[in-house]
Formats: C-alpha cells, sequence, structure tokens
C-alpha cells in the first residue's frame, strides 16, 4: 500500500511503496519505512538512497519499537530512543471533524497529507523539502532539474538525438534512450559526459580517479550512470548507479574553485545513425581504452 489512514500505525520494518506514476498503480521504486532513529524515505531497488529523514536523531536505544501514527489533527513520529510515549516529532495540521484525512506517498516521491474540503481532496506536503530539485524524481528518470525547469541529458550540453521526452506535454514526466540500453552490444555502448551535475544523495561507492569511475560503470552491465565528485585536481568520489533518477544541474559559483560534479550517462549509439563529428566530441569513447575526449 502507499497510503496511511487515521489511527494507523506504520511499524517499523514496514513500508508505504508508491506506485509507478500517476496512471500506473504497479509498485514503483519509492518507499517511505521507519527506522530506529525515524521516518526514511528512500529511491531505489538494488541500492536504495534516501532522499528524506525525519528530524529526529538518537544515540541511546531502548526497547521501544519506532513507528508512525496518523492521527486526526497529527503525524507523530515516535524513535526507539525515546523512554516516554512522546513522538520524537510532530506534524500538526488541522483536525477534519468527519475524520476525512488520509497520507499517501506519491508516485513523484512526495509524501502528502489529503483533507476533503467543501466539495473536492485539498493537499499539502509533509516532507520539509524546499528544493524541488532534490525530489529523485523531480523530472522523472533521466531528467536533469535546474531551477525546477527540466530536460533532457542531450539538450543541457547542446545536443539531440539521444533521448525522446517521455511527455512532450508534461517535460517533468523523464527522458527516455532512443537505443535502449544492451549488455550484448558492449563495443555500441558509450559513456555522456554532462558537466555540472550532481545527484540527490551524496553517497559515494569509493575514492577513485575519473578514468577508473568511467570504466567500472563500462564494465557493470547493471550500472546507467556513474557520477564523479573531483577531492582534489586528480581524485575524487565514484558513484555507480543502476536505478536513474533526476540528476541536479548545478552552479559551480556557488562552490570552492577547485568543485567539479559530473554524470556519465550510459548510452547505446544507434547502428542506423552514426553521430556527427560535433556530437562525438562530448561523448567519453572508453569502450576498449580510457581516453576523455570533453566537450568544446
Amino acid at each position: 500500500t502507499d497510503t496511511l489512514v487515521i489511527s494507523q500505525i506504520l511499524q517499523m520494518g514496514q513500508k508505504l511503496v508508491a506506485r509507478t506514476s500517476l496512471t500506473n498503480w504497479a509498485e514503483g521504486k519509492l518507499y517511505l519505512t521507519v527506522l530506529a532513529d525515524g521516518m526514511y524515505a528512500f529511491a531505489g531497488i538494488d541500492t536504495p538512497l534516501a532522499y528524506y529523514q525525519s528530524p529526529t536523531r538518537g544515540t541511546a536505544a531502548t526497547n521501544r519499537s519506532a513507528y508512525v501514527a496518523l492521527k486526526n489533527g497529527s503525524l507523530d513520529v515516535f524513535t526507539s530512543f525515546q523512554e516516554t510515549e512522546v513522538p520524537d516529532y510532530h506534524i500538526k495540521f488541522p483536525v477534519d471533524p468527519f475524520g476525512l484525512v488520509f497520507a499517501r506517498l506519491d508516485w513523484d516521491g512526495h509524501m502528502r497529507l489529503y483533507q476533503w474540503g467543501i466539495d473536492s481532496w485539498v493537499n499539502s506536503d509533509i516532507f520539509n523539502i524546499t528544493d524541488p530539485c532534490d525530489y529523485p524524481l523531480a523530472c522523472g528518470e533521466y531528467g536533469i532539474c535546474s531551477h525546477g525547469q527540466c530536460s533532457c541529458p542531450d539538450v543541457a550540453i547542446g545536443q539531440s538525438g539521444l533521448f525522446e521526452l517521455v511527455d512532450a506535454r508534461e517535460v517533468n514526466r523523464g527522458c527516455s534512450l532512443k537505443s535502449s540500453l544492451s549488455c550484448g552490444s558492449a563495443g555500441k555502448t558509450r559513456l555522456l559526459a554532462v558537466p555540472n551535475i550532481t545527484y540527490f544523495n551524496f553517497v559515494y561507492n569509493w575514492t577513485t580517479n575519473e578514468d577508473h569511475c568511467k570504466l567500472s560503470c563500462m564494465d557493470d552491465c547493471s550500472c546507467r550512470a556513474s557520477f564523479f565528485q573531483y577531492e582534489d585536481t586528480s581524485s575524487g568520489f565514484c558513484f555507480l548507479s543502476s536505478d536513474i533518477f533526476s540528476m541536479i544541474s548545478v552552479s559551480t559559483e556557488n562552490y570552492s574553485s577547485n568543485f567539479s560534479s559530473l554524470a556519465f550517462v550510459k548510452i547505446q549509439e544507434s547502428a542506423h545513425k552514426p553521430l556527427s563529428y560535433k556530437d562525438k566530441r562530448a561523448i567519453v569513447l572508453v569502450a576498449g581504452s580510457l581516453s576523455f575526449v570533453t566537450s568544446v
């Protein structure tokens, strides 16, 4: 289920799983759960990454089990670190005289409270996430979010023809590869370098150099993109992603002069449409070598 109703409790280890999309009710890749130190929302199946944590902390565990309770007038988070039956985190909202209230983890990752208005349901966000780009599906899969605006990776670096919008009328639904990835065609697989890109969660697999980070993604059939953030001029932090969510465009002026963060998105070169010279200059040709061609 994706919904909590009045008087319902979500126990530690239980999940609310969001549906795939607004029209597809199958279970998606986002879920809400309760851990010992609070309420968490995760994105991903193979390597779940947290995109929300309730502002609760603790160090001394008790025999109490953590849980979340929806009441008429509040959503209460109880952790395993509280000795008394007092919530560690309390979200207050108006009491509904008829109890027509429920909370749902929606397909876009927003946890919303729904209350019946005069003649329709009125909703409000429960998570205190202020930047819309911090949601893992702010711009759908493969989408790049910049100040709440969405684009596909190729368009973001001045190219076209590699991705297409899932829905041209709703650009926040994400992008899809025009040529599907195939592990059996390693010679046609490339990495598209997209500069000044980060992810909604800074969880990196290891410290290495850029070339090794790229090669590791190319050698891993399940890897759909690698993210690299420089720690100094020669090494940095690498993360390989098998679930691809929205990426976030970052403005370098907000960081130190040596900051650099890139995404390398795996694409499949079409056998029917060879890339132009201009397109090839923006692609990292790592199949069979470690050479790096930058975009100009």
